[in-house]
């Protein structure tokens, strides 16, 4: 259990980790990090093949900060009741439990080890759950099955992968409040986050800052942000602070804009490596991945689909 007041350090990792990792990663934290520092550690996948992955360092002070912008767009109270149906080594599920411990609302725990949509939905309803995070396959399950959000729910946070149109229209038609989102690990989750359902204006959260670099890469400045990370090798682990005067720049291409109500927006493009040459031209791996899943919805089929 997180004391979100103390200073008591507590790195979280799957208990599914192959030995050796979780080996490197809990001695790379012992010797890396201050003890009694408040801080948080998050494994987050290798992006080589020499590195192991890597541990991101987030201070309870950042979590809360996120969990605090999250409940203001939500205007979550203590009648809330959040589904968590992640991990705490999940950043997700890590920001859920500070949410609530700011808010009081309640968290009910979804504790399956693998998704099942029945089983879920018919959870989601006993517990008369008002909040929740899912990621578009999830929700493609559920409406595929033709469940109808249950009545008590008024917001559900769709974040891990792009939220295709035609998707969202069914769930719309089946009662599922959907709110886009863009967040990631580096940042404790939700960096902006639409206000409305069936809305594509991500609007930036008030824990965040963002600019677009000169090569179109999405740039935040918050106090969410990672205090630094432990890159793992199977050589050698080091301590790093990616950010450079305060500013982090993400892997994400974007764009500025602002929302049909004013609002300070993010339009994400996709990551910097889902971007291919076909023809001579570059084409977002997201945008191909998002015309499969229009194809799977409107075929009724729900095996996966990818680009190879």
């Amino acid at each position: 259990m997180i004391v979100w007041e103390s200073t008591q350090n507590h790195l979280l990792l799957n208990p599914r980790l192959a030995p050796e990792l979780k080996e490197s990663a809990e001695r790379a934290w012992s010797d890396l990090v201050t003890p009694n520092a408040g801080h948080i550690g998050i494994m987050t996948s290798g992006s080589s093949g020499s590195s192991l992955g890597k541990v991101i360092l987030l201070s309870k002070a950042a979590v809360l900060a996120s969990a605090q912008a999250v409940n203001q767009h939500l205007s979550s109270t203590p009648t809330d009741v959040w589904l968590k149906a992640l991990p705490e080594f999940h950043v997700g599920g890590l920001g859920i439990l500070a949410r609530a411990h700011l808010s009081g609302a309640c968290v009910e725990h979804y504790l399956l080890d693998k998704w099942q949509p029945v089983e879920f939905h018919r959870f989601l309803s006993d517990t008369k759950t008002t909040l929740l995070s899912l990621v578009p396959t999830q929700l493609f399950d559920l409406v595929s099955l033709g469940f109808r959000a249950p009545p008590s729910l008024r917001a559900v946070v769709i974040g891990g992968g792009q939220l295709e149109n035609t998707l969202e229209s069914r769930a719309m038609a089946l009662g599922w409040p959907t709110l886009r989102s863009y967040g990631l690990t580096e940042c404790c989750s939700q960096v902006a986050t639409a206000s409305q359902t069936g809305s594509q204006d991500l609007e930036i959260l008030g824990h965040c800052e963002i600019q677009i670099s000169s090569a179109g890469r999405i740039q935040i400045r918050s106090s969410s942000l990672l205090t630094g990370q432990i890159n793992l090798s199977h050589e050698s682990f080091e301590f790093t602070d990616p950010k450079i005067n305060g500013w982090y720049e993400t892997a994400d291409r974007g764009q500025l804009k602002s929302s049909t109500r004013g609002s300070n927006c993010v339009e994400v493009f996709g990551r910097e490596i889902d971007f291919i040459k076909i023809g001579g031209e570059s084409v977002s791996v997201a945008i191909l991945e998002a015309r499969l899943e229009r194809l799977k919805i409107e075929t009724q089929n729900s095996a996966d689909v990818a680009i190879c």
